[in-house]
C-alpha cells in the first residue's frame, strides 16, 4: 500500500464512535493486527468506504490483493462484514 505523505487526515465524523471506528480501520491497514484498537462496535461498510475515499484523495493506493488482505484482517480483527459475507 502506498501513500504520498506521512500523515493522513480523516475528519468530519458525526460521532465519537464513528471516529474511533475509522481510527481502527486506519490502524489495522497501516500498522497491522498487533495494534491497539478502540473498544467500539464493528465499523459499517459505509465507514470503511468513507475511510478509503479519504485515503485515495490523499494519494493513497492499494492493489486488489492488498485490499483483499486488508478486508480479511478487518473481518478477523474488527468483526466487519462486507457485502460478499451476507
Amino acid at each position: 500500500m502506498k501513500r504520498k505523505k506521512d500523515s493522513i487526515e480523516i475528519d468530519g465524523w458525526n460521532t465519537e464512535i464513528e471516529a474511533a471506528q475509522a481510527y481502527n480501520i486506519l490502524t489495522l491497514i497501516f500498522k497491522g493486527p498487533d495494534s491497539e484498537f478502540n473498544d467500539v462496535p464493528a465499523p459499517a461498510i459505509e465507514t470503511f468506504n468513507r475511510v478509503i475515499t479519504m485515503l485515495n484523495r490523499q494519494g493513497w493506493s492499494a492493489t486488489d490483493t492488498e485490499m483483499r488482505t486488508a478486508k480479511t484482517l478487518l473481518r478477523i480483527h474488527l468483526g466487519m462484514k462486507f457485502r460478499a459475507d451476507a
